[in-house]
């Protein structure tokens, strides 16, 4: 259970710090996109 746990923590961990990098990238991209506007 332990070892269960630990496998499954860094897999969570990699899925959050992939979407904050992608609604980063968008949130950048729309602000880039209002200013040429």
């Amino acid at each position: 259970m332990s070892s269960g746990f630990i496998m499954f923590v860094p897999l969570d961990l990699f899925f959050v710090f992939t979407f904050i990098i992608i609604f980063l990238f968008i949130t950048l991209d729309c602000l880039h996109f209002k200013n040429k506007v």
